[in-house]
């Protein structure tokens, strides 16, 4: 792939990874208020934690970015850091499950999941093997 066609195409990826961080819970919020759903919060939490694994592939699209731009190779802290963002994302993905497992055993606690709090998790777990067992794969992230 040509230099100036590397540059647009992760230009596009980390662009699009920023704008999904507010354009889906802003869809999602939509959703929401129009189905008149009460139970919001298993939606919110499996919402944030999509947002906070696109603002992961927003920072690497734009290390990555940078590494053809300048020509340098990615940055010394870059593996330390997505190692940690893996482990962390897998400790908050699994605490989603406790919290729905839970909320099915204490439902004082109002964490009740629905179906469609079920394919917002799922999307969550679908974008975390995406970033770290197939984008970042090659880097030992």
């Amino acid at each position: 792939m040509e230099r100036q066609n590397l540059v647009r195409r992760l230009l596009y990826l980390r662009n699009w990874e920023f704008f999904n961080i507010f354009f889906l819970p802003a869809c999602l919020w939509f959703i929401l208020r129009t189905l008149q759903i009460q139970n919001w919060f298993p939606y919110a939490v499996g919402m944030a934690l999509i947002c906070f694994i696109l603002m992961q592939g927003m920072v690497y699209w734009h290390l990555k970015l940078q590494t053809v731009r300048d020509g340098k190779p990615l940055p010394s802290h870059f593996r330390r850091w997505f190692l940690l963002f893996r482990r962390l994302d897998a400790f908050l993905l699994c605490g989603y499950v406790l919290l729905a497992l839970l909320g099915m055993a204490l439902p004082a606690l109002g964490f009740r999941i629905s179906l469609g709090a079920v394919l917002v998790f799922v999307f969550a777990v679908l974008e975390f093997v995406n970033y770290y067992f197939y984008q970042l794969s090659g880097f030992g992230a």
